[in-house]
């Protein structure tokens, strides 16, 4: 770190030599920092002058940390979804030669078939999610117009009831522990969506015979809701990545039941819209348990 410092002024002493040359009109580059905390800054340097005499140099520093940090999101989003995008595409189009190029018997087609159509599924619900979250992502104070009292037991309740057969196949038991009237002030869109997405991973990442509980409270002006399950577990070390989009802890699991990596994204995003926050609890082999919480309005 001494040895970084005493570069970056050595680098400082240069730029001010090299400015006042009158062949050179300005300089700019940029430098990283590690304290007191790690940033990107960008420098200008520029001659000073005064009666067309050089007098000094001028330095602007500009803290680019942020554009850094959104611009290698960005990067990394567009890899991501061309990845995302062509595993499924590239699946369907080898099972499609193969039927094309050989005669097959009707099991083997029909084997090709269900392949093609679960990855079709699977390419419709990552363009879905996409559209979703770019719509939250965009949503203004506007989205609030949609807002009215939202019967949250009984959303939950249909969320349970479509995913009956995903949770059927693992014998996963849902428990909706929700007032029965309990009412929140919110676009009942949105609310089905960040149910939907917490309940369906609280069900894939679970244990065969597992249980997910979903569950409120009332503290501080403010209501708690709580998905739980008592399944695989997520390593404390990845909790703070979780909400970033196309991140997944348990990868093959994810591929092989169709997950795209961005529901808990577009479940961070309708919590923010709402001004609440979200937060998990969760060890390895002990369960998860997301805590969302809402302002009461």
């Amino acid at each position: 770190k001494l040895k970084q410092k005493q570069d970056q002024q050595d680098r400082l002493a240069e730029a001010g030599e090299e400015v006042t040359d009158e062949a050179t009109s300005g300089l700019a580059w940029e430098i990283k920092i590690s304290q007191p905390e790690e940033r990107t800054l960008e420098i200008y340097t520029a001659p000073f002058t005064a009666d067309d005499t050089s007098e000094g140099v001028l330095f602007v520093i500009k803290d680019v940390t942020l554009i850094r940090h959104l611009e290698q999101i960005r990067t990394e989003f567009v890899s991501n979804v061309t990845h995302e995008l062509k595993t499924p595409l590239t699946s369907i189009q080898g099972y499609l030669e193969l039927l094309v190029a050989n005669e097959r018997d009707l099991a083997t087609r029909q084997q090709f078939y269900q392949i093609m159509e679960i990855e079709t599924d699977r390419l419709k619900n990552l363009i879905d999610d996409l559209l979703n979250l770019s719509e939250i992502e965009q949503a203004e104070r506007s989205e609030h117009a949609h807002d009215r009292a939202v019967n949250l037991f009984t959303i939950v309740d249909d969320i349970i009831f479509s995913l009956a057969p995903q949770a059927e196949q693992r014998d996963v038991t849902i428990y909706n522990q929700l007032p029965v009237h309990l009412t929140y002030v919110a676009n009942p869109i949105r609310m089905r969506q960040l149910f939907t997405n917490l309940i369906s991973n609280a069900i894939k990442y679970n244990k065969d015979g597992g249980s997910v509980w979903i569950s409120s409270s009332l503290a501080r002006n403010r209501l708690e809701l709580v998905v739980r399950d008592n399944g695989l577990g997520i390593p404390r070390d990845q909790h703070e990545r979780l909400f970033e989009r196309f991140y997944r802890v348990h990868k093959e699991r994810s591929r092989e039941l169709g997950g795209t990596g961005l529901g808990l994204s577009i479940v961070k995003h309708i919590v923010n819209l709402y001004d609440g926050s979200i937060s998990l609890d969760s060890e390895p082999g002990e369960g998860t348990s997301f805590i969302i919480l809402l302002p009461l309005i």
